[in-house]
């Protein structure tokens, strides 16, 4: 990440972090014109594209959490935009969904 403001506490090069933690804090520097944070990923030492790196495949959301999962993305799509959108109404209508 570039353009932060400051990591956060106990944040140090090579430290592994689990997803949903907190480990800096956006910021403003050169010629930015509002704060935002640059995303890179780098492997090996060399840049590459986020989109094309293949992650490790986890299990789907269980059925037991299915509606909990889809009423969350229904939430926070609903956030994102500001309201309710078709894609948040399509993403809550049925258990059998996916994402």
């Amino acid at each position: 990440y570039i353009h932060m403001s400051r990591y956060a506490n106990g944040m140090r090069v090579g430290r592994r972090v689990t997803q949903g933690e907190v480990i800096g804090y956006v910021g403003s520097t050169g010629l930015a014109t509002g704060p935002h944070l640059d995303f890179r990923m780098f492997h090996h030492g060399k840049p590459i594209n986020p989109v094309e790196n293949r992650c490790i495949a986890l299990p789907p959301v269980s059925q037991d959490n299915r509606v909990a999962f889809q009423a969350e993305a229904v939430r926070l799509l609903t956030e994102l935009t500001g309201h309710p959108t078709r894609q948040a109404h399509r993403v809550g209508a049925g258990a059998g969904n996916r994402l």
